[in-house]
């Protein structure tokens, strides 16, 4: 939109930064703000599409919803765009990459351990019934 909130630019793009850069490439210079939902894919997006120097903002994406149900007609990007123009919108903190590679990584290794005390465990109560006891520390630092 411009600013005159009329539309300038309809169109998609696939969820690739190169590609979402590609469409928006024309007006780089006039854009005020670039709007995004938060979501699985915002981390990656965010930051890329910062990185290519564009004035992205991160949304509420529970707040866009409320303000799409209010919309007669359901087009997501018009009415981000006009909630971009008219301020009405939450802007979201999102956070470094370095953060989520690491969240993800104390969630991996947290499943990881949850499943070996769950096999463990399955493998001590497959024993018994054939006298074997294994006790419950011993599968801390040596199972043989």
């Amino acid at each position: 939109m411009d600013r005159d909130r009329q539309v300038v630019w309809r169109g998609s793009a696939d969820t690739q930064p190169s590609m979402i850069a590609e469409r928006l490439k024309r007006w780089k210079g006039d854009l005020a703000k670039v709007g995004l939902e938060t979501g699985s894919l915002t981390p990656w997006l965010y930051h890329e599409l910062k990185d290519l120097g564009f004035p992205i903002i991160c949304m509420d994406a529970r707040r866009a919803a409320d303000a799409l149900k209010a919309r007669p007609d359901k087009a997501d990007a018009q009415a981000l765009a006009e909630m971009l123009a008219s301020g009405w919108y939450s802007p979201v903190h999102v956070k470094t990459m370095e953060s989520h590679r690491l969240k993800a990584l104390l969630g991996a290794r947290e499943q990881l351990v949850t499943v070996k005390r769950q096999l463990y465990g399955q493998v001590r109560g497959l024993l018994r019934p054939f006298g074997i006891k294994i006790s419950a520390r011993a599968g801390g630092k040596r199972f043989d």
